[in-house]
């Protein structure tokens, strides 16, 4: 079965060809009106000449949209019927009008006398739509043709003081706060990186006056010396400094010292744990903060793939590919849509594919913007060369018309064209054909009214930005959680909010990447086992090492004795088991059962039904010595509780629950009584009357807090 089947390139369908060759047992799902990937190497004659490959095909016609209303529907089958006859629908003579049961208004189109005129008129319709509507900033999105198309709404957004998220190919490095932290890194690696040592001066970590730089830039340009250097040899010669020049000066000392001690992320945490950044921005919870936060946590993340992919973490390391990344661009780095974010989103027509929203612009709607200039390919391909069928007409202009009918199409209730007759070049800009082709009536010639001088000038006035919280995505008649958000939640309302609303960026911790390697060898070792297979010692350690990661240790020799302690951990426990006959009746289990107001999931990690009570167990390496310690964690253990509820609520029977600490070859069991687990479902009731009246406050506790891996940002942490 193949999904988006449209977007396989040549090679994948060989393959698809091959697997279904004998049996022709192949589904494909595909809509060849929404190929618009050939850039990436996708082939559309792949889904136009399926059934020549499979003549007995029953073909199954999807017709009903639930997304958006006929008008938008309409406007957009009549656009892409200028790309017959390379389309399904004339090729296997097949109706696919789509039909909707809503209705509602025909696209509009926004004409403007220039690119700024153009942005600051979505901007103020977005305004008015959303109070008319009662709608929210997430309901409305921005589509641009490029990404270099988007800076005229970024700047719109800005001056009318409206929340927006930009999702492009380099927006993240764009963002102030990312900015600011490789200004950090590149200040750390490079003694004589005069704007990155700026950008970090001005920065809010620091906030010294331009005007305080400025001599100190004046002296280290008449002196061909680095800012760096001039100010060291102010401060070593007891010369009047600045006191945050100094504390800059100081940190930046500090972090080179420690350089070779600690890999990127590390060094990056360390700085702002210390500089309490992440803990200020934390306890104002506004949308600009919450940003801050998310941007922050994308770039942990991509520093975490760069440790996962090399072998040297070290900070110059990191810049190489980080420059590399600002230069040539890179999709890991493009900001995850998050429809709870209510911000207005703004990002091009290939990263909306599968998205909808409420309102949708579809900007710069002219001749050579949409659809763009065909560009010639660098290394052309012979026409010999090329396995699939090229289409009938122009292709370049043929994929940019299904990526306009893609843009339509997100949309649900109300669409724009907007553009410009000034661009900034010679010529007064066209319309784009796009526009004509679905709106047939549309006179090309509108001419919009001049903008005033006075609204050019006050288009800089600078507007606050709306303080909006954050809507909270566990919102609603219904949730949907895991059993670890409930047990986080349960502990404190603020390791919840960290954790799963706002995600803060957390290193790796050696604790985490010991127990997940231990937890991914015994997993393979008991579904071998399950399958009827004689997993031996040697594959149970060669999967530990392959799950291993040198990531978060303290010191080489940290990581060294950890993975030992590993080995020797596994080998006990495989001389304790080889002679154990049960066979596993699930590893790694899903779960999910319903309470009032939730549905809950989870995930086994291992079941025994050879008895008339079945048996959950679970993995621990936590350090417990003592069986009374065993016994205790299984008691207070609400993971095990709710594992046992849900079992109970599924099947009727209360199972026989047990914490394997794998360390101590100790264990916990319990067969919890009906008492205990209607006392869980009580505190799951509590839980979800919490998040839905939005309780998210702290419940400092010394124990707690000591563990929790947000104590270090947290501002209400006990610790």
């Amino acid at each position: 079965m193949v999904d988006e089947y449209q977007d396989t390139n040549y090679a994948q369908n060989e393959i698809v060809k091959l697997l279904a060759h004998n049996e022709r047992n192949i589904t494909v799902v595909g809509d060849d009106d929404q190929s618009i990937y050939r850039f990436r190497g996708a082939s559309i004659s792949n889904i136009l000449d399926f059934k020549d490959s499979y003549p007995d095909t029953k073909e199954v016609i999807l017709n009903s949209n639930y997304r958006s209303t006929q008008e938008i529907l309409d406007t957009a089958y009549t656009l892409i019927q200028h790309n017959n006859p390379d389309r399904l629908e004339v090729k296997n003579n097949i109706d696919k009008r789509l039909i909707s049961p809503k209705r509602g208004q025909v696209p509009e189109i926004l004409v403007l006398d220039t690119l700024s005129s153009e942005a600051d008129a979505v901007i103020k319709t977005i305004q008015e739509i959303k109070q008319r509507d009662a709608l929210r900033y997430r309901d409305f999105a921005i589509l641009v043709r490029a990404n270099s198309h988007a800076e005229p709404f970024i700047q719109a957004c800005n001056v009318a003081g409206v929340p927006y998220i930009f999702s492009g190919a380099d927006s993240l490095f764009k963002q102030p706060e990312i900015k600011m932290l490789i200004a950090l890194v590149k200040s750390l690696a490079y003694n004589d990186d005069n704007l990155s040592f700026y950008q970090l001066a001005v920065s809010e970590l620091y906030c010294i006056s331009p005007n305080t730089l400025a001599e100190i830039f004046s002296q280290a340009k008449r002196s061909h010396r680095p800012v760096y250097s001039i100010i060291e040899y102010r401060i070593l010669t007891g010369s009047d400094c600045n006191e945050r020049i100094v504390t800059l000066y100081n940190d930046i000392k500090t972090y080179r010292d420690k350089i070779n001690q600690l890999n990127v992320g590390e060094l990056l945490y360390d700085y702002l744990t210390q500089q309490q950044y992440l803990k200020r921005i934390a306890s104002d919870q506004t949308v600009e903060n919450e940003l801050k936060i998310k941007h922050i946590a994308k770039f942990f993340e991509l520093i975490s793939q760069f440790n996962r992919s090399t072998e040297d973490q070290s900070l110059l390391s990191f810049l190489s590919t980080l420059e590399m990344l600002q230069e040539y661009g890179e999709e890991s780095t493009v900001s995850d849509i998050d429809p709870d974010l209510d911000a207005v989103n703004i990002l091009t027509t290939h990263a909306s594919k599968g998205l909808e929203w409420e309102v949708v612009f579809i900007a710069n709607t002219v001749s050579d913007r949409f659809p763009s200039r065909r560009k010639r390919d660098p290394i052309p391909i012979p026409e010999e060369l090329i396995k699939e069928r090229l289409p009938e007409g122009d292709f370049h202009l043929e994929e940019e018309r299904r990526l306009f009918y893609v843009a339509i199409t997100r949309a649900r209730q109300h669409l724009f064209f907007t553009m410009a007759n000034d661009y900034g070049g010679k010529r007064k800009k066209k319309i784009s054909p796009f526009v004509l082709e679905a709106l047939p009536e549309t006179n090309p010639e509108t001419t919009p009214p001049a903008i005033s001088h006075e609204e050019k000038i006050s288009r800089f006035q600078k507007v606050e930005t709306e303080i909006i919280k954050l809507p909270d995505k566990f919102q609603g008649d219904r949730l949907f959680m895991s059993r670890q958000q409930i047990d986080d939640y349960n502990t404190c309302p603020k390791k919840f909010y960290f954790a799963h609303i706002i995600q803060l960026p957390l290193l790796e911790n050696h604790a985490l990447i010991y127990g997940t390697a231990i937890h991914a060898a015994l997993n393979r070792y008991f579904t071998a086992k399950m399958k009827g297979d004689s997993p031996n010692l040697q594959q149970l350690i060669l999967d530990f090492q392959q799950a291993f990661h040198s990531l978060g240790f303290v010191s080489r020799e940290h990581e060294k004795s950890r993975f030992e302690a590993g080995i020797q951990t596994l080998t006990r426990f495989f001389e304790e088991v080889k002679d154990d006959s049960r066979i596993p009746s699930g590893v790694e289990v899903p779960f999910e059962f319903s309470q009032p107001d939730v549905l809950i999931n989870g995930r086994y990690d291992l079941i025994y039904q050879d008895g008339d009570i079945p048996e959950i167990c679970d993995f621990k390496t936590s350090n417990v010595t003592t069986q009374e310690d065993a016994n205790k964690q299984i008691n207070e253990s609400m993971q095990m509780k709710i594992y046992a509820l849900a079992w109970w609520e599924k099947y009727g029977i209360i199972p026989r629950t047990t914490l394997f600490f794998i360390e101590s070859r100790l264990k916990g069991e319990k067969i919890y009584s009906e008492s205990e687990l209607n006392d869980i479902k009580s505190l799951i009731h509590d839980v979800i009357t919490g998040i839905k009246s939005n309780n998210l406050e702290a419940k400092p506790d010394f124990t707690a807090c000591r563990w929790c891996p947000f104590k270090e940002i947290c501002p209400d942490s006990s610790t």
